[in-house]
């Protein structure tokens, strides 16, 4: 009974873990979907590597606007924060980089 439960909870959790990577493959397909240009049927090398540098620039900004409310409010960020919203966001720019990068693709330009 009790295997069956920690059973359970192991398949929801992965469950969980699938549906958020499903989720996040998604929004970035959509956000590409998005900002491709409808009248365009085909697209040079340069033109995906110009759309993928936008994508990255995405979240410009949003960490302007988190600089600009520190300096008016004068805090410092505690050097023991737990995650705050402008480290997810670098976080989330260089695992996207990285991914990039070693792809092979961004070694086309």
């Amino acid at each position: 009974m009790i295997r069956n439960a920690h059973r359970k909870d192991r398949v929801d959790r992965k469950k969980s873990e699938r549906t958020a990577i499903l989720q996040s493959l998604a929004d970035k397909v959509q956000w590409f979907k998005d900002h491709i240009k409808p009248e365009e049927k085909n697209c040079s090398i340069q033109d995906v590597h110009n759309l993928i540098n936008v994508y990255f620039k995405r979240f410009d900004a949003e960490l302007e606007q988190l600089r600009i409310g520190e300096k008016i409010k004068g805090r410092q960020q505690q050097a023991g924060a737990k995650f705050s919203r402008e480290n997810n966001i670098k976080m989330i720019l260089e695992r996207e980089r990285q991914v990039y990068e070693s792809s092979g693709f961004g070694k086309l330009r």
